[in-house]
């Protein structure tokens, strides 16, 4: 009808602005997705070339070991019969060879029973006398004593002074029963051989019915003090311990039982075939994780350049090695693997050569690969830091565009929010005049 106000479609009728707002802010991040999802490519770039600096870095250990010229004059000493002894080599001193060892017998420290004239049947109480206890003994061949003032002190006490003196060691003894005690003072000596025996004891009070007895029958020696005796081709070698250190040139023996043994020292070639085994091994490992990330799909997907530093190492590992015939790549033709294993017996019998320089020619492989393996390194980090980086620009242009679009947003929706009030009030003042216009109608007619 003519005269009526419709506003359609504006509040109250549909207008849904935070709906609107959302769309927008939708639309208007597209740019902002793009982004991240570039972002998130870098990310997994940096990933996978810490993947692959990791598995160049592990050629780095055995690299430096076979640089280490130590290893290539090292000795090492095997016995027949490894419960007879121990022995350690120092490779600079020592000479190969083999030997006949035997022990015949092991060291053993003096012991020396010490009896109280009278019973003692606590050991917490004090002696009844005053005086000094003296034990003799021998320190290293030289003959010296441990003074003691028992004076006022107890069985424990006399103990106690002399397990804080440098040379003995005591303990107490029941040769009683457990109703009836019968407390004795057993001191050994803290180091074994006859050059540190106990000689036997003395009281300043000279009366062995009070103090302590000092008579043959009443203290004397339990244990008595012995050297070690090794064979080593016949030849007897004695010592107050049980460990020889000047029997064979650079070699030390220590005894452990009676018995025999052939003793052999000989070239140890393990350091060097456990790190050309680990160069061969991350090899392996780092054709795999370059292959993985490098394949299609992948974060470095095309990166020509990490196909050719497995190529390169191939090849220096091939031309140092391979003339030798201790390395080789199983498969052939078509069906070659392109990974590498050490030909342990043919390395042997390699390093066994006298005419081989080993320290030559694997010092100086390892010094060409450690230079071209840690030069790639760095170039890795270099292009890792440029990763880096642009993931960082990116987040700084995200941040900054998205804080943008939220201020936006917030604007319209600040406006949209006044918009609706008066669209509230438009919509108050139709309904006035639809109803101003409908009384009209009804007075007319």
């Amino acid at each position: 009808m003519a005269g009526e106000v419709y506003l359609s479609g504006l509040t109250n009728t549909g207008f849904d602005y935070e709906a609107y707002l959302d769309k927008l802010a939708q639309l208007k991040s597209i740019p902002l997705q793009q982004m991240q999802q570039k972002q998130q490519q870098l990310v997994a770039k940096t990933t996978a070339i810490v993947q692959i600096k990791s598995a160049l870095n592990d050629f780095l250990s055995p690299l430096q070991t076979l640089e280490n010229p130590d290893i290539y004059n090292k000795l090492s000493a095997n016995l027949s019969n490894s419960s007879v002894a121990s022995v350690s080599v120092d490779s600079t001193k020592a000479q190969t060879g083999s030997y006949d060892l035997e022990v015949t017998q092991l060291a053993k420290a003096s012991s020396f029973l010490i009896s109280p004239a009278n019973t003692i049947s606590d050991a917490t109480t004090p002696l009844s006398d005053s005086g000094t206890l003296t034990i003799n003994y021998k320190k290293d061949g030289n003959a010296t004593s441990l003074a003691i003032d028992y004076t006022g002190k107890s069985l424990a006490d006399i103990v106690n002074e002399i397990n804080s003196s440098t040379d003995l060691k005591a303990t107490m003894v029941n040769q009683g029963t457990s109703t009836a005690p019968d407390y004795k003072l057993l001191v050994t000596s803290k180091n074994t051989g006859i050059d540190n025996e106990i000689t036997g004891i003395g009281d300043s009070d000279n009366d062995d019915a009070i103090g302590f007895d000092t008579s043959s029958t009443a203290s004397y020696t339990t244990q008595q003090a012995q050297n070690a005796q090794i064979k080593i081709n016949g030849i007897i070698f004695e010592n107050s311990t049980d460990t020889f250190s000047d029997a064979l040139s650079g070699v030390t023996i220590t005894a452990n039982e009676i018995g025999s043994s052939m003793l052999t020292i000989n070239n140890d070639f393990g350091d060097i075939e456990n790190s050309l085994q680990k160069v061969l091994d991350t090899y392996n490992k780092l054709k795999d994780v370059v292959n993985q990330n490098t394949a299609k799909g992948q974060p470095l997907a095309g990166e020509a350049s990490l196909k050719s530093i497995v190529t390169t190492i191939f090849n220096k590992i091939n031309n140092a090695l391979g003339k030798y015939g201790i390395i080789d790549s199983p498969g052939e033709g078509e069906n070659a693997t392109g990974y590498l294993q050490l030909q342990k017996d043919a390395l042997q019998n390699l390093l066994e050569d006298p005419n081989f320089d080993a320290k030559t020619v694997f010092s100086n492989f390892a010094d060409d690969l450690d230079k071209y393996v840690s030069n790639y390194m760095d170039n890795m980090t270099l292009v890792n830091n440029n990763y880096l980086q642009e993931s960082n620009r990116l987040q700084e242009e995200i941040d900054e565009k998205t804080k943008r679009i939220q201020k936006e947003i917030e604007n319209l929706r600040i406006r949209y929010a006044k918009l609706d009030v008066y669209l509230s009030e438009l919509n108050k003042t139709r309904l006035s005049i639809e109803n101003y216009a409908k009384m009209l109608t009804d007075n007319t007619k």
